[in-house]
Parts: structure tokens; C-alpha cells; sequence
């Protein structure tokens, strides 16, 4: 997705509540399938807002990936590698 289009989706959903990714629900379904590797981002943008968050079954150090987990036009998600 490109910035114009971004910028235009967050000013169409200004005022709206935020969605905000629920790392309670993810650590749980990570312990429940025994994940080793999984990436959070934002499903819609998930190219400039997707990173890894487990790696090799331990978390990845947050200088060391990038992630954005909140939006009011955008869905937070997680990725199981």
C-alpha cells in the first residue's frame, strides 16, 4: 500500500476506536500449537507494518524487529511461520 493510500484510510476512519493486536490471545495460541516462529503486523498494510515477534520459540528482542500493532482502519494480526 502506498502512503497517499494509507493516509486517505486513516482520515476516512478518524474518530473511529482503534484495533489494537491482543498479545494475551496471541501468547496463548502460540503455548497452544507450539509455534517457534510467528510475525504481528497489520493484515492491510502488512508490508510496511509486519515484523517478526518469535523466533526459534523466544521473543525477538524489540530492537531487533519492527512492528506496528495498532490502527483505526487497519486489522492487527499475527503470522505463524
Amino acid at each position: 500500500m502506498n502512503t497517499i493510500q494509507a493516509f486517505l484510510n486513516a482520515q476516512a476512519s478518524a474518530g473511529k476506536e482503534s484495533k489494537v493486536f491482543d498479545w494475551d490471545k496471541a501468547a496463548t495460541m502460540i503455548r497452544e500449537y507450539g509455534v517457534k516462529e510467528a510475525s504481528a503486523g497489520l493484515s492491510e498494510d502488512w508490508e510496511w507494518t509486519g515484523g517478526k515477534i518469535l523466533s526459534d520459540g523466544k521473543p525477538v528482542p524489540r530492537n531487533e524487529t519492527y512492528t506496528f500493532l495498532a490502527s483505526n482502519w487497519a486489522t492487527p494480526a499475527i503470522r505463524f511461520l
